[in-house]
């Protein structure tokens, strides 16, 4: 939504890497590669993002978290 549709993410690995890029996620041993931060997208939101792909749950944000900080964010922009 960010990207406003204007670029395949990975779009630099060829579909075997982006595979593997996920089992590197899965593994944690830190070479996973992670999205960039859209031009658009603020570092807060981009951050949130982050967290929520986090491998324990523990460090991944609640819904009701995710939610404040978007009305939070939201109103901020106002």
């Amino acid at each position: 939504m960010l990207m406003l549709c204007k670029e395949q993410p990975y779009a630099s690995m060829t579909d075997e890497l982006v595979i593997e890029n996920a089992g590197e996620f899965f593994r944690d041993q830190g070479k996973q590669v992670y999205l960039s931060r859209p031009e658009v997208c603020p570092q807060g939101l981009y951050e949130l993002m982050l967290s929520c792909w986090s491998r324990e749950s523990r460090e991944r944000p609640s819904f009701p978290a995710i939610h404040r900080f978007l009305l939070e964010d939201a109103m901020n922009m106002v």
